[in-house]
């Protein structure tokens, strides 16, 4: 699993699909209030597969004194904000 923020251009995690993990901001996630749209991308080698999805988090997402935790969620819930479906959440 690899996850991309746009904001850096960067992947700020790789690694095998965890429910739930913290990232943790540099310098260069803090510039724009801390808003920013990930690309999740799920990579298979043994079935050949790649899944890859984007979501923008609309409001402040890093600071400097908390680490983002994200759980991936067992089925797509609608967000009750932007009215789309989601498959993670940040806490």
């Amino acid at each position: 699993m690899f996850i991309t923020s746009q904001k850096t251009g960067k992947v700020v995690f790789a690694g095998q699909y965890v429910e739930k993990f913290l990232i943790s901001a540099g310098q260069d996630l803090l510039a724009r209030r801390g808003m920013d749209i990930f690309k999740f991308d799920f990579v298979s080698p043994s079935q050949r597969s790649v899944c890859s999805w984007e979501q923008e988090v609309g409001g402040p997402l890093w600071r400097v004194d908390m680490p983002v935790k994200i759980d991936f969620l067992s089925h797509r819930e609608l967000d009750e904000d932007t009215n789309t479906l989601i498959a993670w959440k940040l806490r």
